[in-house]
């Protein structure tokens, strides 16, 4: 038939919700198996509070904001994971640093630009057309926390790009010098 129902849609996005949340709570229980960095109460709240949104918009009924959050992040991780994996792999530093490049423009970009003006629309424009339930302020809430968390995450992005251009290497985020040569 070649035509997207609005069911078809609505499956996908319950699908697109699956794997999202499959993905955060394994995360969640990832994150004690890997060495331990300066930021792991970051990323624990990080894949806490993501979780909890998931949930929370899911039982909410508010998958549309939900989903829209996940693209945010996803968009930017994609070019975090790429960028590893050059990294890790001792691939040519050129592509790394491409990749790198890529990350922190679609970091800057989509958390730190993108996702604000979902929150401020989601306050002002949300509520004019719905009534604001609890769930609505808990969502709020927790996208808040999310900003913080890419604000703090946005600083030592910039430190590394200010120590790389110094001609330093590693991880800002690593606790010791054993750690950055992992």
């Amino acid at each position: 038939h070649g035509r997207t129902t609005q069911v078809d849609s609505q499956i996908e996005l319950q699908y697109y919700y699956c794997c999202a949340i499959g993905f955060y709570a394994a995360e969640l229980i990832a994150i004690f198996s890997e060495s331990k960095r300066s930021d792991f109460r970051e990323y624990l709240i990080h894949h806490s509070v993501t979780l909890y949104l998931l949930i929370f918009s899911w039982l909410g009924f508010e998958q549309v904001p939900g989903a829209y959050t996940i693209l945010l992040h996803d968009l930017s991780d994609i070019f975090l994971c790429v960028s590893k994996i050059t990294h890790y792999a001792k691939v040519k530093s050129s592509i790394t640093n491409v990749t790198f490049t890529l990350f922190v423009l679609g970091f800057v970009f989509f958390r730190l630009y993108c996702l604000p003006h979902q929150t401020t629309m989601f306050l002002t424009l949300l509520p004019t057309i719905q009534y604001a339930s609890v769930n609505f302020w808990v969502m709020i809430a927790f996208l808040q926390v999310l900003q913080c968390l890419h604000f703090f995450w946005g600083y030592l992005i910039l430190k590394m790009i200010i120590r790389l251009t110094a001609g330093g290497a590693g991880d800002v985020r690593s606790d010791d010098e054993s750690d950055e040569k992992k």
